[in-house]
């Protein structure tokens, strides 16, 4: 191979941990719109699946890089539901509520974040 330049078999383990990593932040949005606090990431079948569940209600996040026809890429019950314990509505939308008020942070209307 030329310098700098990759077979599809060399990319490929790089490419799968992009998408997985792009995947997990897709979920972890999702399920802090929900108002769950995640938990660390647990890695399965050689690096194409991770599952983690919330500190608070533990409700599960899953998330495959290969799903079958009949699965979803990310899914679980801290995707679909609110938080038992930690959702506010209309809570934040900066620190989702977790510092208990409703509306803009004042630290963040202090320094334009």
């Amino acid at each position: 191979m030329p310098q700098g330049k990759f077979s599809k078999q060399e990319a490929a383990p790089a490419l799968q941990a992009i998408r997985l990593t792009l995947l997990r932040q897709d979920a972890e949005q999702a399920a802090e719109r929900r108002g769950h606090t995640l938990k660390g990431w647990h890695y399965h079948s050689q690096g194409t699946s991770a599952a983690t569940d919330c500190i608070r209600c533990q409700a599960y996040v899953y998330i495959k890089l290969k799903p079958q026809p009949n699965e979803v890429d990310i899914g679980g019950t801290a995707i679909a539901i609110n938080c038992k314990v930690g959702f506010t509505p209309n809570a934040c939308t900066s620190c989702g509520g977790v510092r208990g008020h409703i509306g803009q942070c004042a630290s963040d209307a202090l320094y334009g974040n």
